[in-house]
């Protein structure tokens, strides 16, 4: 699925707007747009003050097959995606869950 730009920088823009549900929508909208949505989910995954639209921004990278190269930013990836088997798999054991992606310790 393909979205011209004028539709696609409407759908970018709503994911920044007041109602709740609209940013919601337009984060769920950007994930099925594909691979030209990961720019605007990576901005919202790394910008979100957490929450349902940082979470919502995670699985949809995932689902594109995105996921961050900082090895230090990968547990809390994981963890908003709920993907315990990938938590596992990387061996983290413990890591700070209100660790924002981006942010250094």
């Amino acid at each position: 699925m393909h979205a011209d730009e004028e539709a696609f920088d409407a759908l970018v823009a709503s994911t920044g707007d007041e109602d709740p549900d609209v940013r919601q929508g337009a984060i769920r909208l950007l994930g099925f747009i594909g691979k030209s949505g990961i720019p605007a989910l990576k901005d919202i995954l790394y910008r979100a003050e957490g929450g349902e639209e940082q979470r919502s921004a995670a699985i949809c990278l995932q689902r594109l097959e995105w996921v961050p190269e900082d090895p230090e930013e990968k547990p809390y990836f994981f963890f908003l995606c709920d993907d315990w088997k990938e938590l596992v798999r990387i061996k983290e054991r413990a890591f700070p869950p209100s660790l924002h992606p981006g942010e250094r310790r």
